[in-house]
């Protein structure tokens, strides 16, 4: 990653797998991730924007962060979410961003828990397994090497 591109990483958790997800990503791009409810510190280049998936959609409160960003503090949003079944969150994300006119692209993460996680079934979550602790890792890598190119 060019020293000069700057990456923040957002997210919405309801019982613990997104944040597993959030933390992971921040881990291989050498940055932390922090809850949608902090405020960005700086504009950056790339926001991280994730959510567990609810009755077909992102969190209230990430697509409220998303929409109340200043203009210009992040000039791209990137997607990734936890879902039991279905992929929708992501999209749900990227749409909020381009509401608020912030660029997408179309790289997004989904991460499939099946009902690990879920609070219907009480059960507790962010236990990601080696599989898709490589996925999130790799996701991560690739947008470092994207970032290279810019």
């Amino acid at each position: 990653m060019k020293d000069n591109i700057k990456i923040a990483v957002r997210y919405q958790s309801g019982n613990g797998n997104t944040k597993r997800v959030a933390e992971i990503l921040a881990d291989e791009l050498g940055i932390e991730a922090k809850t949608w409810n902090i405020p960005l510190e700086e504009n950056v280049d790339i926001l991280l924007a994730g959510s567990g998936e609810y009755a077909q959609h992102a969190g209230r409160g990430i697509k409220k962060m998303i929409m109340e960003l200043p203009k210009d503090s992040a000039k791209k949003v990137v997607a990734f979410s936890t879902t039991a079944m279905t992929p929708f969150a992501c999209s749900d994300i990227l749409a909020t961003a381009r509401k608020n006119g912030i660029d997408t692209g179309k790289k997004k993460l989904t991460i499939f828990m099946g009902m690990k996680g879920h609070k219907a079934i009480h059960s507790v979550g962010g236990r990601i397994t080696k599989k898709q602790e490589q996925k999130i890792r790799k996701f991560a890598q690739e947008l470092l090497k994207e970032t290279d190119e810019l």
